[in-house]
Parts: structure tokens; C-alpha cells; sequence
């Protein structure tokens, strides 16, 4: 009986360390996003107006490096909420205190891929046609999202 609370926290130790490198991984990888979305912004009318996503034909290159990121960043949400639904087992307040800021940024990134999908899909004629696949791919990192974040719930 006296081994479960040191096995507890030796699996505990072993999680914290996972968790953290996972969240180090997502931050690089969030740093690579913001340089590919600010490159795929454009201001709509004079320097006060508020910035788009670009959704012509230009800059298809930036577009899938983009895409490969973001999937990355996605593919650790999905490790590093496996990860804090182990941890919640074991102490659930320090998973919700350490599952707050990545879960603040999915939901932010959520908003923003649907933003675009938005901003895609008011496009006409061949333009939406060859940027159907960049809706297709927003579609799936927002599954993945939902799939690794319970919006309702907070985690």
C-alpha cells in the first residue's frame, strides 16, 4: 500500500515531464504559425483598417507550410490532451491550471480557421475552386481541435 502513492507520483513526475515538453513543442511550432499567418494577411482599406486573410491565388506555397504547421501543432493538442486527461486522474486542479493556456490558444486558432473558411468560401468562381482545398484542410484541423478539446466542459 505504501508503493501507490510513490507509483502515483513517479507517473505523475513522468506526465508533468511529457506535458511540458509537448507544450514547449506546440510554442515553437505557434511562433512558425504567426510568421505564416502574418505573411497571408493583408489590410483591407489604409494603414487603421483591420487585416484579412488573403484568400486570392497568391502565395499557395505559404498557404501549405501553413497547413503543415498548424497540423503539427494539432497532432501534440491531440498527445497533449491525452496527456491532461491522465493527469486529471490523478489531480485534476493542477491538469485544468497547466491545460488553460493551450486550450485558450486552440480555441482562439479554432476561431481563426473558421474565420477563414469564412473568408474562402465568399470567394467566387475559380478562386473558391482552388482554395476548396484549404477549406477542406481548416476542416479537418478544427476536427482535430474538437477532438482534442472539450469546448463545453473548458478542457
Amino acid at each position: 500500500m505504501s508503493d501507490l502513492p510513490k507509483a502515483l507520483t513517479a507517473r505523475k513526475e513522468a506526465l508533468l515531464s511529457h506535458i511540458n515538453t509537448c507544450y514547449l513543442t506546440i510554442l515553437d511550432l505557434e511562433q512558425a504559425e504567426e510568421r505564416y499567418v502574418s505573411e497571408l494577411q493583408i489590410q483591407c482599406n489604409g494603414p487603421e483598417s483591420e487585416y484579412i486573410f488573403d484568400t486570392t491565388l497568391n502565395n499557395q506555397v505559404g498557404r501549405a507550410e501553413l497547413h503543415e504547421t498548424r497540423t503539427q501543432i494539432y497532432d501534440h493538442a491531440l498527445i497533449h490532451g491525452g496527456l491532461m486527461a491522465s493527469l486529471r486522474q490523478i489531480d485534476a486542479p493542477l491538469a485544468a491550471q497547466l491545460n488553460a493556456p493551450v486550450f485558450r490558444t486552440m480555441l482562439k486558432r479554432f476561431g481563426q480557421l473558421r474565420r477563414e473558411v469564412d473568408e474562402y468560401l465568399a470567394e467566387r468562381g475559380a478562386v473558391l475552386e482552388r482554395n476548396m482545398i484549404h477549406v477542406d484542410n481548416n476542416g479537418v484541423l478544427m476536427a482535430k481541435i474538437t477532438k482534442a478539446f472539450n469546448f463545453t466542459a473548458g478542457f
